[in-house]
């Protein structure tokens, strides 16, 4: 397994540590559209970081995966939360203040 996170291929940790084996290749079984509910996924690829991309692209936030007999639902949006905006420093901290005398 590879040392960092987000290697394309990857699967991601948080699935690894759900299926409890850090060798399970869980596949996408369902997938999750908040416009439509729940859809069967014919083809079924195994849920990596590329995968998990891909689906929240196209409007999915949750997938059941299933690995051997065990199925989980997961978050994708957990799993690859938006990066957070740096807080803006507020308008009167920004400027420079004037000398002190």
């Amino acid at each position: 397994m590879a040392t960092e996170d987000n290697a394309e291929n990857d699967i991601p940790f948080k699935v690894l540590q759900i299926f409890k084996d850090e060798k399970a290749r869980p596949k996408v079984v369902r997938t999750y559209d908040v416009n439509i509910g729940w859809l069967a996924e014919s083809r079924s690829p195994v849920i990596t970081w590329r995968t998990v991309d891909e689906l929240i692209e196209g409007g999915k936030t949750s997938a059941e995966l299933k690995w051997r007999s065990k199925r989980h639902q997961v978050s994708l949006l957990d799993l690859r939360p938006k990066k957070s905006i740096a807080p803006r420093v507020p308008r009167a901290e920004s400027r420079a203040l004037p000398p002190q005398r």
